[in-house]
């Protein structure tokens, strides 16, 4: 697991070295929505999956985070979720999870 923290500490390096320290939660948002958009045509591109999740990390780490506190975050959430009753297949939003 810290191989993960680490691969999230050089992705923050990287970004920080090729965007700068401020950047726009807008232009993360709007490229987000590009790649959304790109996965929508061919939701079997991987590549544009990834593209989303890097774009989730730059999105993370500039609001604040470390990488051990999005990794923690994320090991968080995932316990979350399993842990909650889902509405799969059922309702108007089917695998949706129940509002408690």
């Amino acid at each position: 697991m810290e191989d993960f923290i680490t691969f999230i500490n050089y992705h923050i390096e990287w970004s920080r070295n090729t965007f700068g320290k401020q950047y726009s939660y807008q232009k993360i948002l709007n490229h987000i929505q590009k790649e959304l958009a790109e996965i929508s045509e061919n939701p079997t591109d991987l590549e544009e999956w990834i593209d989303v999740m890097f774009l989730a990390l730059d999105g993370a780490w500039r609001s604040g985070h470390t990488a051990d506190e999005i990794f923690s975050s994320m090991k968080k959430k995932q316990a979350k979720n399993i842990d909650r009753e889902w509405n799969i297949g059922k309702g108007d939003n089917p695998n949706e999870h129940k509002r408690m």
